[in-house]
């Protein structure tokens, strides 16, 4: 059980130490949702989140529930804890907020490269199909972002792409997805069909 709250203890430390921008989803969720600066509650949103972020499987609400979950559960099996006075002033902060701070959390949280390049080949589709968006002019298939490529950025990925037909017509495409400095797509250029 020590060694539990140790580890949690120590995870603590760095999440606070990682999020020292306040720029960060996390930060800004505990922002909006109203909770001070000098809140204990926010460690162990922090922390939560810190682990939510690197893993995988689950989604990330419900990665940050359960890892919101086993800090509470820690928490309240510490000796250390159960002999503060405002233990339960704590445990009643995490909990009225807990909804507000996962749904910020998330909303926050910059989408990463693949599903930034999903959207420009989405814009591309919808550019294949025209104005009369009913008929089929062709599918955006097997895309994938060339890193080698010379004119490669992270604002700027170059995206090879097939464009099929059904036939004679189909042909390939290198494409510019353009993002802003914030990273949300903006435009595609189409450099070489």
């Amino acid at each position: 059980m020590r060694k539990l709250f140790l580890y949690i203890y120590v995870i603590s430390l760095f999440a606070g130490c990682a999020s020292k921008n306040p720029d960060e989803p996390i930060d800004r969720a505990i922002k909006m949702c109203g909770l001070g600066i000098n809140s204990e509650s926010k460690l162990y949103y922090k922390t939560a989140f810190e682990l939510s972020d690197k893993s995988g499987g689950l989604t990330f609400e419900e990665n940050m529930k359960e890892n919101l979950d086993t800090q509470v559960m820690s928490l309240m099996k510490s000796k250390s804890f159960q002999d503060k006075a405002d233990a339960k002033d704590i445990l009643d902060e995490i909990k009225q907020n807990r909804h507000c701070v996962i749904a910020y959390s998330k909303m926050f949280l910059p989408k990463s490269r693949a599903e930034r390049v999903s959207m420009c080949m989405d814009d591309l589709q919808d550019r294949l199909k025209g104005k009369n968006k009913r008929s089929w002019s062709g599918e955006v298939k097997n895309w994938f972002v060339v890193e080698e490529h010379p004119a490669y950025t992270n604002k700027s990925p170059i995206v090879t792409l097939f464009v099929d037909h059904g036939g004679r017509k189909s042909y390939h495409l290198l494409v510019q997805c353009n993002f802003n400095d914030n990273y949300e797509y903006e435009s595609l250029q189409i450099l070489k069909k």
